[in-house]
């Protein structure tokens, strides 16, 4: 019996060591792509091979975590789908900073060449103006003195063909000086155009690298949420499943659909149906804002209300928020600066006493209909005012729930 036993735990420990292990890198799944694809090898000699490569590269990445998201659910397959997401999005930002390269290097040139065509406008100029004054002395009273005073007709023939020669030279010159003056500006033009667009990259690159710190930061925090345990992830996973249904049933309970865009008059009302962001994908997940998204908004709103620039896509493309590669956002949740969340059971006394401070989110019960998160921004009254992220800004909570239907508040604290 004592060998059996000894046995059993001595398998258990095995199993639990190599799973630990390979949470930690998966080879297969890293050499594949990256021995491949050797893009670092070109990128000092052939800069179009070197994009070419960083893009089948890329397709590569992409194919492995379409494979990992199609095997099933546990945490070696949540890892390898981060894994291969964190791959992808150094591979972005390393074809941002080539873009980048490449642009600034068009701007050198391009800078170059204006200089160049300024020199040869100046100098154009200075001789179309020379001509001018030289056309402006030979009038046509000029020539017909110059007839007159000529010695013969031969003379005057040559004398004004001359005239009409310099004529047409100071019109070519005048030719040459338009089309100079119209490359200029159109290098200047393009010159600007790709500034802009450096900009734009730059500021994509810095996005690019806030979403690898924020792909890694999930990696890490899914290993230290589980304990590297299967167990633990599986019972977080069904945590976040069940939530997610219950979010879901009460969406699809209500009548309703995509809106236009909504705006309150304080500014900071965000409805998970309006059209800028109802159908942009939380997280990792293939769920909706409109779906399941009345927490995300309702974050949103508290950290919108504090001055910060944000709304639900904002939240919803910060993948460190959620568990795994699921909707589910984990806590603790987003805050303004400064500010934590603490979460209590709900009583009406612990409710109004919250309210004098900031808004709070609470959770609603919908029983059979699943569950809603909502802000309640103030108490006017007997009257409780809402920002429901399904029915709309500044609605009375009792026209459409009632208090026993609360089931969480949670309310900022200062840290």
């Amino acid at each position: 019996m004592k060998v059996k036993t000894f046995s059993y735990h001595l398998l258990v420990f095995l199993l639990i060591s190599f799973s630990f292990l390979s949470f930690k890198t998966n080879p297969a799944l890293a050499q594949d792509c990256d021995q491949e694809f050797k893009c670092d090898e070109l990128k000092e000699t052939d800069t179009d091979q070197y994009s070419n490569c960083l893009n089948d590269q890329r397709r590569c990445w992409e194919s492995k975590v379409n494979q990992a998201k199609s095997e099933a659910n546990t945490l070696q397959s949540a890892i390898n789908i981060l894994n291969g997401q964190i791959q992808l999005q150094s591979i972005k930002i390393q074809q941002t900073t080539n873009e980048i390269y490449q642009l600034e290097k068009e701007i050198n040139e391009l800078t170059q060449r204006i200089e160049g065509l300024s020199i040869s406008l100046n100098k154009l100029s200075e001789i179309l103006i020379e001509r001018v004054r030289a056309s402006y002395k030979q009038s046509r009273k000029q020539y017909k003195v110059n007839f007159f005073a000529s010695d013969s007709f031969n003379d005057f023939i040559t004398q004004y063909r001359y005239i009409n020669q310099a004529q047409e030279q100071t019109l070519e010159i005048m030719h040459r000086t338009e089309l100079q003056r119209a490359t200029y500006d159109q290098q200047k033009q393009l010159k600007e155009e790709k500034q802009a667009e450096v900009n734009l990259k730059k500021s994509e690159l810095e996005r690019q690298k806030a979403e690898l710190d924020a792909q890694k930061s999930v990696k890490n925090k899914l290993l230290a949420e589980t304990k590297s345990s299967e167990t633990i992830y599986q019972q977080k996973l069904a945590e976040a499943i069940a939530e997610l249904n219950s979010l879901k049933a009460f969406s699809s309970s209500k009548s309703g659909s995509v809106l236009p865009e909504q705006n309150s008059p304080d500014g900071w009302f965000f409805s998970q149906r309006d059209q800028r962001w109802a159908n942009q994908l939380i997280g990792s997940s293939n769920m909706s804002i409109m779906e399941v998204g009345c927490l995300i908004s309702s974050t949103a709103m508290i950290k919108k209300k504090f001055g910060e620039n944000v709304n639900p896509i904002t939240i919803s493309n910060n993948s460190s928020y959620f568990f795994s590669n699921t909707a589910y956002m984990s806590r603790p949740w987003p805050t303004p600066a400064g500010y934590y969340y603490q979460y209590n059971t709900y009583s009406q006394s612990t409710l109004d006493s919250k309210l004098n401070e900031n808004p709070v989110i609470v959770k609603l019960s919908a029983g059979p209909y699943g569950s809603h998160f909502i802000v309640i921004k103030e108490k006017r009254g007997d009257q409780y005012i809402m920002h429901d992220p399904w029915e709309g800004y500044d609605k009375n909570f009792s026209d459409f729930y009632s208090l026993s239907q609360i089931q969480q508040i949670a309310s900022l604290v200062k840290n």
